[in-house]
């Protein structure tokens, strides 16, 4: 997998290029050769903690890692992932052995990696506003003591596969736009046979994107 570093702000997107200079993108555009990439995700991480002003294209704007964009002169680091094989996809078993594992005295939030496998990540440390590439998609955090993970919530069938059908949604979005680290604000409107349909129909045809 590579991994690349762009800018995004209202209505507005940049990618980080091999000799140091942006390029203006479409948010769902595909991979070029100038395009810088990282197969690390941690080093995608590290790049974008700077907090500095940047001009590209004769505008100067404000990338702050700390703080959502508000105005169109202000940007933020995201990232896209590009693959030269199909990933392995999420099952609803290693969902739920995942929530069966969970420490309930714990801050936790469910995440779905890159590598199609969901995990618990602990707030703190985890911090929203960090660019880790690794993440599809993540949901709400849950507070500790509410009964959200554990064994008693890895029974709850109707819980597990709402997570699930919820995730398959941004996963499926996941394999047409490359885009990583959405929030899931709701959970899914289609059915979950939908969903693994649809995902199987982008299977059937994807080509490398390099």
């Amino acid at each position: 997998m590579l991994f690349t570093l762009d800018l995004e702000g209202e209505g507005i997107a940049f990618r980080l290029q091999k000799d140091g200079s942006w390029r203006e993108t479409r948010r769902d555009e595909g991979l070029r050769d100038d395009d810088y990439t990282s197969e690390d995700t941690d080093e995608i991480t590290r790049l974008s903690r700077d907090k500095k002003a940047r001009e590209i294209g004769g505008v100067v704007y404000d990338v702050d890692p700390r703080e959502w964009p508000t105005k169109r002169e202000q940007l933020h680091h995201a990232s896209y992932v590009f693959r030269d094989r199909w990933p392995s996809e999420p099952t609803l078993e290693q969902l739920r052995q995942t929530i069966k594992d969970g420490d309930d005295t714990l801050y936790n939030l469910l995440v779905l990696n890159v590598d199609g496998q969901f995990e618990l990540r602990q707030a703190p440390p985890f911090n929203q506003l960090a660019n880790d590439p690794s993440i599809v998609v993540r949901h709400e955090i849950t507070i500790a003591g509410n009964g959200y993970v554990g064994p008693e919530a890895s029974r709850d069938t109707e819980f597990v596969q709402g997570e699930f059908a919820a995730s398959l949604e941004y996963w499926r979005d996941h394999l047409e736009t490359h885009k990583t680290q959405e929030f899931c604000e709701q959970h899914s409107g289609a059915t979950l046979a939908e969903l693994q349909a649809q995902v199987k129909a982008l299977k059937a045809r994807w080509k490398s994107d390099y």
